[in-house]
């Protein structure tokens, strides 16, 4: 997706469908998952995810 410093898993969170993205923390990569539509950050997971959808699995 955005090279091998990202790592993305299928999971389910809050009943949906999500994409986990997971890195090692870097200011120019939080910047760029901030700027995916709909990337929200989740505690419970430590990673932050977007809504699994055909757009993200290209």
């Amino acid at each position: 997706m955005h090279g091998e410093e990202w790592t993305v898993e299928p999971a389910r969170h809050r009943d949906a469908d999500v994409l986990l993205i997971r890195f090692p923390y870097d200011r120019a990569q939080l910047k760029r998952v901030r700027k995916l539509p709909g990337a929200r950050w989740s505690r419970t997971k430590k990673a932050w995810y977007v809504r699994d959808n055909a757009h993200y699995r290209q």
